[in-house]
């Protein structure tokens, strides 16, 4: 039996061992009566201190007995992470289980210095009204701090929505990097964040991927966060589920100051109703990146809604199969067919239920588009 400190008291923890088995497996039980749990320790991981590859799961003592809620809240690391400092290569599970919350970091609650986070696997969990916070690395990136290149699966929340998902943190400031992330899936009413919701100062985000859920309503994707100061966006990919009925895809969000926006690529699903915006709203000498949006054969209705001529394109590789070749071979209707009223807009009909809307472009020319 160990020990660990929380509140200036001590609580009995059992750790599980596998027996021959690394990383160690670290499981919260039903002796567990704190709703906070580190991978390595209660404290701060500084100078050259690295932490361990371990496995986390969920299941705290249920905070009410009678509903089985939980609370848990799961760090791979440590309370922080300072100096140069590292994390582990964690992979953690959140609980399953309804009317519970969640809160999962792949390291830390803070990194700040030189220190870098690991490259975790981090699984949500499943439930009826589960508010979910999950980052890949820390809460909060200060200093030089780089996140890890983590794998997350965002779990689900039933049909209540909500939730926050992002690849490295909430915040990034300083000279932060954003590590190379992967999240995959995502629940109703989920913000999903390749990096971080906002990122300032200097901070940079890194090259993400996304692949969305089937199936995902009012689901919000965003490569990078609200992008201020001097702050850079990565060359982000979404991915677009197939028969999503609501779907929000953002490479970037708003950017203002002197931020700059990364070259993402943005790929609609299939008989799915997609809302793109390469980059988001842009304030003082923000510029966004150069944009790549991708249909092909059965991409549903879609909306795009930053185009910007000369620096983003269209792609329709994927329409080769329907004798789309050129630019001749499309069928261009003046104004929005679908959503709100654009005499401004360009549609691109394939079929009564395949179009792209291009808002704010009345004439489209060929050097907007890639064709097979």
């Amino acid at each position: 039996m160990r020990t660990f400190k929380h509140n200036a008291m001590d609580f009995p923890v059992r750790f599980d061992y596998e027996s021959n088995c690394r990383p160690e497996e670290k499981r919260a039980t039903e002796e567990t009566t704190v709703p906070t749990y580190y991978g390595d320790t209660t404290g701060t991981l500084s100078g050259s201190q690295s932490g361990g590859a371990q496995i986390l799961r969920g299941g705290l003592e249920p905070i009410d007995p009678y509903t089985g809620r939980y609370n848990d809240q799961l760090y791979g690391d440590a309370q922080a992470l300072a100096g140069h400092a590292r994390g582990g290569n964690d992979i953690i599970y959140g609980v399953s289980a309804s009317y519970s919350t969640e809160l999962i970091a792949g390291d830390a609650a803070t990194m700040d210095g030189s220190s870098r986070g690991g490259n975790d696997t981090i699984f949500g969990g499943f439930g009826s009204h589960l508010s979910i916070t999950i980052v890949g690395d820390a809460l909060e990136l200060h200093g030089a701090s780089r996140g890890g290149n983590d794998l997350i699966y965002p779990g689900s929340n039933g049909a209540s929505g909500g939730g926050f998902v992002a690849g490295d943190a909430r915040t990034m400031d300083g000279t932060t990097r954003g590590g190379d992330d992967t999240i995959i899936g995502g629940g109703i009413g989920m913000a999903l964040y390749g990096d971080a919701s906002i990122l300032s100062g200097h901070a940079r985000g890194g090259n993400d991927h996304f692949r969305l859920s089937d199936g995902a309503q009012s689901l919000y994707a965003y490569g990078d966060g609200r992008l201020t100061e001097h702050a850079r966006g990565g060359d982000d990919v979404i991915v677009g589920g197939s028969n999503a009925p609501y779907v929000m895809m953002y490479g970037d969000g708003a950017l203002s100051d002197q931020a700059r926006g990364g070259n993402d690529i943005l790929i609609a699903g299939s008989n799915s109703f997609e809302i793109m915006w390469g980059d988001g709203p842009k304030t003082g000498t923000a510029r966004g990146g150069s944009d790549t949006f991708v249909f092909a054969t059965g991409s549903g209705r879609d909306q795009i809604m930053d185009f910007e001529q000369g620096k983003d394109h269209i792609d329709l590789t994927g329409y080769a199969s329907q004798g789309i070749h050129g630019f001749a071979d499309l069928t261009l209707v003046a104004g929005a067919v679908i959503g709100d009223s654009d005499p401004n807009a360009t549609s691109i009909q394939f079929s009564t239920s395949s179009v792209v809307v291009v808002h704010g472009v009345p004439h489209l020319t060929a050097t907007d588009f890639l064709f097979a």
